[in-house]
């Protein structure tokens, strides 16, 4: 898949909105569209340095690799044997990945995907994200936890959605004052306050989705991270041919892309 080059100027944009209850609705802007490998059930995005890492769940064929940014090329592969891989984030230079089922996570040293420690949970491992003092966790309901670097749990965080409970929360990513999940079986990413739960903007990523025409329902979207180099996101979807780069601007502002 062809990749455009970086925009060098300012872009005006114009955002549309749909009110949902009151939220926001936005529809992102596609900036790069990547290759991406359909055979990978993507359960986690975490981007750092230049280099994107992705976890590939599904039973018998986890994985962990490192992926080229520019063009989606597979760079490095490490396989996760008898386990059901999902989520990851970096958090003080070091890869953590969770298991669907097992309470088992491995923790890899950057770059090299060397595997240097296994850690305990209790319950199911869908997402996790890092941020500004730990990381931050889903398993599947409508409640963050939030973990240190041991994954013990110091805060829960309820997320809803006009004071309603959400559920099934999936990948996650949190930037700044924001924590942006991934819902499953569902198109929309949800813009949630780390401060009170509530979420804030709905990101409607229906027509990346149409245009990745997933050939089975379990290929839901899934897999976000953010790239602070050019305040864009990586998303993408299970078994999807493609990975897009968006933003998700704001009504009135400019974006340098």
């Amino acid at each position: 898949m062809s990749v455009i080059k970086p925009i060098k100027r300012a872009v005006k944009l114009t955002v549309r909105t749909i009110s949902r209850w009151g939220v926001p609705r936005v529809q992102p802007l596609t900036v790069r569209t990547l290759s991406h490998d359909r055979a990978s059930f993507t359960q986690g995005l975490a981007y750092v340095n230049g280099t994107l890492y992705e976890s590939s769940g599904d039973h018998h064929q986890s994985m962990l690799r490192s992926v080229d940014p520019t063009n989606g090329r597979v760079c490095d592969v490490v396989s996760i044997p008898n386990d059901f891989a999902e989520g990851i984030a970096i958090f003080e230079d070091r890869l953590y990945q969770l298991s669907w089922k097992s309470e088992r996570a491995r923790v890899f040293r950057l770059p090299d995907l060397e595997l240097i420690d296994e850690l305990r949970y209790d319950g199911e491992g869908w997402g996790l994200a890092s941020g500004p003092a730990g990381m931050v966790m889903s398993n599947g309901t409508g409640t963050l936890r939030f973990v240190d670097g041991d994954l013990r749990t110091t805060q829960q965080l309820r997320v809803t959605l006009n004071r309603l409970p959400t559920r099934r929360l999936n990948d996650l990513e949190w930037v700044a004052g924001s924590i942006y999940a991934n819902v499953l079986m569902q198109s929309d990413i949800l813009e949630i306050s780390a401060r009170n739960g509530q979420v804030s903007r709905i990101l409607d990523c229906a027509s990346l989705q149409a245009q990745a025409a997933p050939c089975d329902v379990e290929h839901t979207l899934n897999g976000i991270a953010y790239n602070p180099d050019r305040d864009t996101f990586f998303v993408t979807g299970k078994c999807w041919p493609y990975m897009f780069e968006v933003c998700f601007p704001r009504d009135g502002d400019p974006t340098q892309l």
